[in-house]
């Protein structure tokens, strides 16, 4: 089974695994001590958010079907020292009164071949409008209760399904249908009935959330150049891939036949990798490598479809997110990355994809196995996949014009080109959803002291950051999982680094401490097994064993 797991934190790693740490004993080469580590151990999480689960029976609670992945309520593994973790009351459900109906009444979906067909309410019926030759079956459950009523039939259907269903209850509707030859299957749907006898669908308390962050998927013709490009983990401009995005597609004559047959190479020729979360190895995906192996986890998928897609000028990008059960009315404004899909653009419509979730092969030390794949969130409605996808971060590849204040004394520019310019005094706090920038620059008559918690946190498009002199603290998860951050100057007059600043920046190649940092909090950083990590003498004490996963090397300077 692929497990649900939750990393401690907001993260971008492409494993789980929990290993013992192997700290290397001191090499004491006259004045330079140096920590040197040959293997790697792990606190990761593989961000699929999913169990895949089959079962040779119809589901009995909205948790469970016969193909599609388990999603279990989430559980948190606890907390770390001063850490905690968040977790949920799943006993507390929403309440389905009239601030929870959908404001649309028709949920819209298009089949892997481009046909259009729906889902939606009028008045006490239930309907579903699909191509005549097409075979359906609707059922509707109480939640986590027995089905209340069921109907199937070819092309439109319909049933008047008020009088099964009480007043603002909550019930949850199984779909199945046949469109463009392909069977589908959809559960994450929701809806009531208010005191009048009338239906409405239920919309996910994260779903307004998720439309207005895909407002970021421009469609002039600068952002979709723009996502054509290559990015540090999508170099897809090799021969190898480029050749064979081709030969999938030979033959297609619309992008809608492209985009399924890279789809579904991924989803049946690609193995879900249980040795990246199972053993004490931590790597980053690059796509030719991935092309060549076959196995992955979910930003592998995410980005080796991507990089397919683009190689073949068909923009595409990847999203990360939180994967979970969003059916609550408590969704917590810090909610943890834990998954990676992918966004295509095809015939004027930005789509959503999640290769993870219709992947049911499974890779473990040697052993391959294969199961049938599916297509159940491929081009899936935003309706539909809110229920179990937060959109936190999109990697558009662009930039976005505006303006604001980052803090008590600091405000920020950005430029259509992902130029960061930060103004003013004292702590910067950059707000939710400004990550999308490729460089930070601070404005020469700054005077910027602290860099505050989770400033650049999850910022995954920055690799070069030169901190000012003026800088003095860099706190807590300040630049938490930066994952293409390839480089840092930290100015001498830093005196504190905080707590997992820079955790699972895993590019970091070098990093030089100054003299006047004093204090470097634990886990600073942890999960970076490419760096090489100079620090002064002062600091010769810091324990790195308490690391999950060691730098490669810590250089202890001479006095």
């Amino acid at each position: 089974m692929k497990k649900k797991l939750f990393k401690t934190s907001i993260l971008k790693t492409s494993a789980f695994a929990v290993g013992a740490v192997l700290f290397m004993n001191s090499l004491c080469l006259a004045d330079v001590s140096v920590y040197e580590n040959f293997e790697f151990a792990a606190y990761i999480s593989d961000k699929t958010g999913a169990v895949k689960e089959s079962s040779n029976s119809k589901r009995t609670n909205r948790n469970q079907s016969p193909s599609e992945p388990y999603r279990a309520p989430v559980v948190q593994k606890g907390k770390r020292d001063d850490i905690e973790f968040i977790s949920y009351d799943k006993t507390i459900h929403w309440e389905t009164g009239s601030e929870y109906y959908a404001d649309y009444s028709s949920i819209d979906f298009v089949a892997p071949l481009g046909t259009k067909w729906s889902l939606y309410i009028e008045g006490t019926e239930l309907c579903l409008s699909v191509p005549d030759d097409s075979s359906s079956e609707i059922e509707v459950y109480k939640y986590e209760s027995s089905m209340t009523s069921s109907f199937s039939g070819s092309g439109m259907i319909s049933k008047d399904i008020a009088s099964k269903l009480s007043e603002n209850g909550e019930y949850w509707v199984w779909v199945t249908t046949n469109v463009d030859g392909f069977d589908l299957e959809y559960y994450d749907i929701y809806l009531t009935k208010d005191e009048e006898g009338n239906l409405h669908f239920l919309k996910s308390p994260i779903y307004d959330y998720n439309v207005n962050a895909r407002t970021k998927l421009w469609t002039d013709e600068k952002s979709l150049n723009d996502c054509l490009q290559e990015q540090h983990d999508i170099m897809w401009n090799d021969p190898e891939i480029i050749s064979k995005a081709e030969e999938l597609t030979e033959g297609c004559t619309n992008d809608y036949e492209r985009v399924l047959k890279l789809y579904q190479h991924i989803t049946c020729d690609f193995y879900y990798d249980y040795d990246q979360i199972n053993t004490n190895y931590v790597f980053q995906d690059d796509i030719l490598l991935l092309l060549r192996d076959r196995v992955a986890v979910c930003e592998g998928f995410a980005n080796l479809f991507v990089g397919l897609c683009r190689s073949i000028g068909i923009p595409a990008t990847v999203s990360f997110g939180s994967s979970e059960d969003f059916t609550d009315t408590f969704v917590s404004d810090t909610l943890l990355s834990n998954h990676a899909w992918a966004e295509v653009y095809i015939d004027g419509t930005w789509y959503i994809t999640d290769c993870t979730w219709d992947n049911n092969n499974e890779y473990e030390e040697g052993d391959y196995k294969h199961r049938s794949d599916t297509l159940n969130w491929y081009l899936i409605p935003v309706e539909v996949f809110s229920f179990t996808h937060k959109i936190l971060n999109a990697d558009t590849a662009h930039g976005e014009e505006r303006s604001g204040d980052c803090g008590d004394r600091a405000t920020f520019t950005e430029s259509r080109d992902g130029e960061l310019t930060i103004y003013g005094y004292g702590e910067v706090e950059l707000p939710d959803g400004v990550d999308d920038f490729f460089t930070v620059t601070f404005a020469e008559d700054s005077n910027i002291t602290t860099i505050g918690r989770s400033c650049f946190s999850d910022c995954d498009l920055l690799t070069k950051v030169y901190l000012p002199d003026s800088v003095e603290i860099i706190e807590m998860e300040a630049f938490y999982t930066c994952e293409d951050l390839e480089y840092v100057y930290i100015p001498e007059g830093v005196r504190e680094i905080g707590r997992s600043a820079f955790e699972w920046c895993d590019e970091l190649a070098y990093v030089s401490l100054p003299k006047s940092i004093t204090d470097l909090k634990k886990h600073a950083f942890d999960n970076c097994p490419r760096l090489v990590l100079s620090i002064p003498h002062d600091l010769k004490d810091t324990e790195f064993n308490e690391y999950d996963t060691l730098p490669l090397s810590v250089i202890i300077r001479d006095r």
